[in-house]
């Protein structure tokens, strides 16, 4: 399902932040890239490439999380797609605003 179909049936309300980080060593590499108070925090460079991990974003609600994978494959190395990442930002600051 395209997250913009999904969007509207998201507590965005509870959206507390989005985070980004590489699925199987997430507590090492997370960090916050969005908050709704301060908007894009920038990427952090531990999330960014990994040769087996692949980067993704996770959006966290008050009760509930919703995985989004953000990577395209560049030979050997899993990289995060920061185009993707902006655009599922756009994409919930405008479901935010209305």
């Amino acid at each position: 399902m395209e997250l913009s179909a999904l969007l509207p049936h998201l507590p965005l309300h509870t959206l507390t932040r989005i985070d980004c980080a590489l699925e199987g060593d997430w507590r090492r590499t997370v960090a916050p890239i969005w908050t709704p108070a301060e908007g894009f925090l920038g990427f952090p460079d531990s999330a960014i490439s990994h040769s087996h991990f692949r980067p993704s974003l996770e959006l966290y609600f008050h009760e509930s999380w919703l995985g989004v994978r953000c990577c395209t494959r560049d030979g050997e190395v899993w990289r995060l797609d920061e185009a993707l990442a902006h655009e599922v930002i756009g994409q919930v600051e405008a479901a935010l605003e209305g």
